[in-house]
């Protein structure tokens, strides 16, 4: 079976419901496109969520940058990663459901973890129903890896995690106690053994300098590296190999 995104099922979900949007560019849906313009069409989107590198992944990462409005769409722009970088409340005015899809490179350090985390607190402490719209963890299959720690994270975990970005926010819930309104629509057909080439599914950046699967498998390996004064080669044509 192939492997495949339950839009029909999110989108009856948010059926007469107020819309926030927190996605990246790589939440691609085959047939459809982006989940960012699929939702501005067919539901009442009140604003997005832009992470780190920007609504479109425009940006490096480290760039912080402010409100804006959405030149394609038209919506509010509201940025997590502006100069405070803390989750902007303003966003969640006016929504009764916040949607979630990016796409995770199954790394500790990655931020997209951090924001999901922020965004369920978000959702607990305003009574706003969080919607996880699953995609593939791309090196699931190499299993945990490296040392349990804290570090860009609110709990303890390891630096190769092979958990969904949709099984993190049920883990964080539970473990954390979080009351948040939380539904999960799991990535239909995949299993954790396999290999993103099995999935048939196209490998979209998640960030600049993850251009391919191979950088992501790279970074496994080699992105430690940016915590010490050498190059981890971003902004070169193989970043982090």
């Amino acid at each position: 079976m192939d492997v495949y995104f339950d839009t029909e099922r999110l989108l009856d979900h948010l059926s007469g419901k107020r819309v926030g949007v927190i996605a990246t560019p790589a939440a691609w849906l085959p047939q459809e496109g982006g989940l960012t313009d699929l939702l501005a069409r067919r539901t009442d989107v009140r604003g997005f969520l832009a992470l780190e590198h920007g609504l479109r992944g425009e940006l490096q990462d480290g760039v912080h940058f402010e409100s804006y409005t959405d030149s394609r769409t038209q919506c509010p722009v509201f940025s997590y990663y502006g100069q405070s970088r803390t989750f902007p409340r303003q966003f969640l005015d006016g929504v009764d459901v916040i949607v979630y899809q990016a796409q995770d490179v199954s790394h500790r350090a990655y931020t997209y973890k951090q924001a999901l985390a922020d965004t369920l607190s978000a959702g607990a402490e305003t009574g706003t129903e969080v919607v996880v719209l699953d995609r593939p963890s791309p090196i699931a299959h190499c299993g945990c890896a490296g040392s349990w720690a804290a570090q860009f994270f609110p709990l303890p975990i390891p630096v190769l995690l092979p958990y969904t970005l949709g099984e993190l926010g049920l883990w964080l819930k539970r473990e954390q106690g979080i009351a948040v309104d939380l539904t999960v629509i799991p990535v239909a057909g995949w299993s954790r053994d396999m290999t993103w080439e099995e999935t048939r599914l196209p490998w979209i950046p998640p960030s600049p300098n993850i251009p391919t699967i191979s950088s992501v498998y790279a970074y496994a390996c080699t992105g430690l590296l940016q915590h010490t004064n050498i190059s981890e080669g971003r902004g070169t044509c193989k970043p982090f190999e």
